[in-house]
């Protein structure tokens, strides 16, 4: 395969973001959040990493970069949410109670 015929392989490969849905461009276009206790949050740091189209490594969205910080509020809200039955849907806390027996 000569460097054109590979040039052109490449270009084929490329995805042309200019020509996505208006609600795929708007989602890509603000920086994702970490889902913790309920609400998007921004990563503790307030860093953020690239998240990069495979085929052309052209940067088409971020995302907020999780850290120990992030991660012990994820924790301390899931541990918070299987201890408070309220927010359990019925046929689990019913099995909870069963197991308890």
């Amino acid at each position: 395969m000569n460097v054109a015929t590979k040039v052109t392989a490449v270009a084929a490969l490329e995805n042309d973001l200019s020509k996505i849905a208006r609600t795929s461009a708007d989602f890509l276009s603000s920086p994702r959040r970490l889902l913790i206790d309920g609400s998007w949050v921004g990563a503790r740091s307030g860093r953020t990493f690239e998240v990069r189209d495979p085929s052309s490594d052209r940067v088409i969205g971020a995302v907020a970069e999780g850290a120990s910080a992030d991660v012990d509020l994820a924790v301390a809200a899931a541990r918070r949410a299987l201890d408070d039955p309220s927010g359990s849907p019925p046929d689990l806390e019913s099995e909870k109670h069963n197991d308890a027996n």
